[in-house]
């Protein structure tokens, strides 16, 4: 028996170790998503759908980014791309490993947590900032567990095109140790799943044409395995290992 072949046996026998382990052990799974209209030009926009899906082992989290962007020009498909990215980081570290493809654990770096969550909107959203700069205008209870409020701009300032904004909480327990707003969960004692901001038809002084209506949509939810599940999972105790190891190495140049 060669070499390879051992070390083959080697690393599935500590994957199917670590799989048992983490079977035993409580993994969450959820999901945020971020739906908006990008406006290219007049006549060519891009519908962007950003989705994260959180992965909770233990002390470690991995959060998987995806962008589905449909391009259309005269209302009219002319493209779509979709792309993967994931990170990982292990108790609540400000450093965690970012991997751009889930079947090759050798391209990697470390980065800056609050970096990478910034940039994929998961952080700063300031959603209670509304509340302050806005009129609520209707409360609706769906149910004991479901609240949606909706508010409407107090004033109307140049440049502010928001016409409404609906705000859904959830008393019900999705599982998910993430939050939209943690000032808004505690201050209605509620989980904030859902924020759907909506934007007036205006005029583009830069186009010199009326932009159609847009919605904009924030939204947490809970979600089940998926056919990359294990995948993933593999990606992690590769991640606990250099975590371990504390490779801190150099960043990668941006691509």
């Amino acid at each position: 028996m060669n070499k390879i072949v051992i070390a083959n046996i080697i690393f599935y026998l500590f994957f199917a170790i670590n799989t048992i382990y983490c079977q035993k052990k409580s993994i969450n799974y959820g999901a945020f998503s971020i739906e908006f209209t990008h406006l290219e030009s007049i006549k060519k926009t891009s519908l962007i759908r950003d989705t994260t899906w959180f992965y909770y082992i233990d002390s470690m989290i991995m959060y998987v980014f995806s962008t589905k962007e449909n391009i259309f020009k005269n209302d009219i498909i002319i493209d779509t791309k979709i792309s993967y990215n994931y990170f990982i980081v292990r108790d609540n570290k400000q450093v965690g490993l970012f991997f751009k493809n889930l079947s090759d654990s050798t391209k990697y770096g470390w980065f800056k947590k609050d970096s990478v969550l910034t940039n994929h909107n998961i952080r700063d959203n300031k959603f209670q900032e509304y509340l302050e700069y806005d009129s609520l205008v209707s409360k609706v209870k769906k149910s004991d567990s479901f609240l949606i409020e909706k508010y409407i701009p107090k004033s109307i300032y140049k440049d502010k095109f928001i016409d409404s904004i609906y705000f859904v909480y959830n008393k019900k327990n999705i599982g998910i140790p993430f939050s939209l707003s943690p000032y808004l969960d505690s201050m209605k004692s509620s989980k904030l799943s859902m924020v759907k901001l909506i934007f007036n038809s205006r005029y583009h002084t830069e186009f010199k044409t009326n932009i159609p209506k847009q919605v904009w949509t924030y939204e947490l939810f809970s979600t089940e395995k998926d056919e990359y599940f294990d995948n993933k999972l593999k990606l992690m105790f590769i991640a606990k290992e250099l975590f371990d190891k504390n490779q801190y190495l150099p960043l990668p140049p941006q691509e």
